[in-house]
């Protein structure tokens, strides 16, 4: 019989990255709706814990205009592909969403993206995120919505390169 050691992964460089995620943490999200005037911020709570050294698995729980809205989320590294992978699921639609992305190490910025549902489109979009990790417990995320580019607050800082002609944008940051 072989020996157990042969069979255990040890977490990358990469995975250490998500230890910094542990934690309860406050969130400010400011949705993009893509009608320039409309934009929405729901601040609300969220709490990661590490599930092994690969995965942080969070709970969101927040107020989106006197609706309750619950959330979960994981986020991880997939080595052989390289990059980092996040999935998300709430109380307010029936969709999964996906995304893929890499950490740039200069601007401390998680920059994530997949093509989702988007319901108020009623077709698949391409969802862009960019996770700010503004303190120890405090983050920022922003979901832009159509014809709308996600911002860093310093502007200097470019979060994505814009959408393709005729493909919606809308995201997490």
């Amino acid at each position: 019989m072989a020996d157990d050691d042969e069979f255990t992964l040890a977490p990358s460089e990469e995975h250490s990255l998500l230890l910094e995620l542990e934690g309860e943490w406050d969130v400010l999200c400011r949705y993009f709706t893509g009608d320039d005037d409309l934009t929405i911020e729901v601040e609300g709570k969220e709490s990661i814990t590490m599930l092994g050294g690969f995965w942080a698995v969070g709970t969101l729980t927040a107020d989106v205009m006197g609706t309750p809205l619950h959330g979960r989320s994981s986020f991880g590294y997939d080595p052989e592909r390289r990059v980092y992978i996040s999935t998300w699921q709430d109380s307010m639609n029936p969709h999964f969403y996906f995304f893929e992305g890499q950490y740039d190490m200069v601007s401390g910025i998680l920059h994530l993206s997949g093509r989702n549902f988007d319901p108020r489109r009623g077709a698949a979009s391409l969802y862009r995120s960019a996770v700010h990790f503004t303190e120890r417990r405090a983050h920022r995320q922003a979901l832009g919505g159509r014809r709308r580019r996600l911002r860093h607050p310093d502007p200097r800082i470019p979060v994505h390169p814009p959408a393709q002609e005729g493909e919606a944008e809308v995201g997490i940051a």
